[in-house]
């Protein structure tokens, strides 16, 4: 097997970045990963890292709404990102000569993003539709909701990432803020490059752009076992026959 080659190094506020160079095709990826996934919100509040996530596409940069999105695409590139349990990542695929563009743009997002009510109101509406649409409306769509609240009982693995309604519905504004600027920070922070670059300037790009976001001191995430006192029971037993 063919090992692919890379270089690590970091960035000057400690944002730990990984670069691999191929020169096969002229694209670039960046791959934006920040250590925090639906596991680490709080009581009441689920939900919110993947409300989060989307509010990072559709909010203002500058005075233009969905601006990034926009400007990704008529530079002939495309973005996309998700959240999990433990992580959230963000990449975007562009021409590598449009790298040190795409940087900038994205580095934006994580350094002067305004969130506003009316941007969080209307993608907490989306973000409900989202779950009504894969798991409430669809054919065995319940399937996660009921394994991850009999596997992961009593832990912060039991809510689903898409987060409960009626969580998701009480999520002010400020409470996105205040997950943003306790998370979204260089010391929780790895960066992924790969394509056709070169690391030298790579390294001084995303310096210029990804350097200035800030390190704060952060709390390790407790891990708890599960408490399983009961046998896991997915349906009824009134629904199960076994003759």
């Amino acid at each position: 097997m063919n090992r692919i080659p890379f270089v690590e190094t970091y960035l000057d506020n400690g944002i730990k970045v990984i670069m691999s160079r191929n020169r096969r095709i002229p694209i670039s990826i960046i791959f934006v990963c920040f250590k925090v996934g639906s596991k680490m919100e709080p009581k009441g509040k689920k939900g919110i890292a993947h409300l989060l996530e989307h509010l990072m596409f559709s909010e203002k940069i500058g005075e233009e709404r969905n601006y990034f999105d926009k400007m990704i695409t008529l530079n002939g590139g495309d973005s996309n990102a998700a959240t999990s349990y433990d992580y959230t990542y963000y990449y975007i695929q562009i021409p590598s000569h449009k790298f040190e563009f795409a940087a900038s743009l994205d580095a934006e997002r994580f350094n002067n993003i305004n969130f506003n009510e009316e941007s969080v109101d209307i993608q907490k509406r989306v973000v409900i539709e989202e779950k009504y649409e894969a798991y409430d409306n669809t054919p065995y769509g319940d399937v996660e909701l009921l394994y991850t609240k009999n596997l992961f009982k009593n832990t912060d693995y039991e809510i689903p990432i898409i987060g409960k309604v009626e969580d998701i519905e009480k999520i002010t504004t400020d409470d996105i803020k205040n997950f943003f600027n306790k998370y979204y920070i260089a010391n929780n922070c790895i960066i992924s490059v790969v394509g056709n670059i070169d690391y030298r300037k790579t390294e001084i790009i995303l310096n210029n752009y990804y350097g200035s976001i800030p390190k704060k001191e952060i709390d390790a995430y407790n891990f708890t076992d599960s408490e399983f006192k009961n046998p896991v029971i997915i349906y009824p037993k009134s629904r199960v026959n076994l003759d």
